[in-house]
């Protein structure tokens, strides 16, 4: 009986043991960070400051940092000079990892070409605070595009077209944006009317409203029907020429008096 009582302490006592030494380890690795534990940190690029899109980055603009691999995109940069030069896509924020897709790709030329959709072209217009809505036409708008001819009444020729770039301004960054040129994203035979009216007079940017895709065409009013013209009094004039006479119809309005012209004496 006594052997039993020492056989369960000395158990206890390996348990409590194996249990404090398991303690001791967990409370160590969230302390200290084992050897295994630092290899999974990685260098990254992070921006040191906020980097505007399209131009090019500065080695001040840039900063290397060690982070765990799992918080860490599959693209992130890993050298600063990897993007010395280079430009980015859209704007980075200090604190942001860069990756390689937010790069611009030099060789498929600038970012208005880029932003571009297949097919459409990039054309340029001058305006001013009245056709440019003073500051409140920004890229990613819509407009109409209103032809003022002298002399000729105002048309809508162009309809919901994209604004693209106001000035050399291509996204919005939250504030108006006054400019003197404006660029818009246009088809081929849109580009040619557009080129058209801004040569033969001005034109007038409508701002539609973003969701707007209706092209309703504006009232028409009713066709008039035309009144029918009042038929003709037919009657038969005499006209004698001495001893002879002869009778001629009167159809059109001045017949009668041609016919009076030729005769005096023809009765009335």
């Amino acid at each position: 009986m006594r052997f039993k009582n020492l056989l369960t302490l000395l158990v206890a006592l390996v348990l409590a043991a194996v249990v404090a030494w398991l303690g001791n380890t967990w409370i160590e690795r969230r302390i200290n960070p084992s050897s295994e534990a630092a290899v999974e940190q990685v260098n990254v690029v992070v921006a040191a400051t906020d980097i505007p899109f399209n131009t090019p980055i500065v080695a001040a603009q840039l900063r290397l940092e060690t982070r765990p691999r799992n918080q860490v995109p599959e693209t992130h940069i890993t050298s600063l000079d990897d993007l010395i030069g280079q430009r980015l896509r859209e704007p980075a924020y200090t604190g942001e990892i860069i990756v390689t897709k937010r790069l611009m790709d030099d060789t498929a030329g600038s970012m208005l070409a880029n932003s571009l959709t297949p097919g459409k072209r990039a054309m340029t217009l001058r305006i001013d605070e009245i056709s440019g809505h003073a500051g409140f036409l920004l890229p990613g708008s819509h407009v109409d595009i209103i032809s003022l001819r002298s002399g000729q009444k105002a048309q809508t020729v162009l309809k919901n077209i994209k604004v693209i770039a106001v000035g050399q301004n291509l996204s919005v960054e939250g504030n108006n944006v006054k400019a003197a040129t404006v660029t818009l994203e246009v088809d081929p035979r849109q580009a040619e009317t557009l080129a058209e009216i801004s040569e033969a007079g001005s034109v007038r940017l409508v701002l539609r409203q973003r969701d707007d895709d209706s092209n309703l065409e504006p009232d028409q009013p009713e066709p008039v029907t035309p009144v029918a013209a009042e038929r003709p009094l037919v009657y038969p004039v005499i006209i004698i020429r001495g001893m002879e006479s002869q009778t001629v119809t009167v159809t059109e309005p001045g017949a009668y008096k041609a016919a009076q012209a030729q005769n005096p004496e023809a009765p009335r």
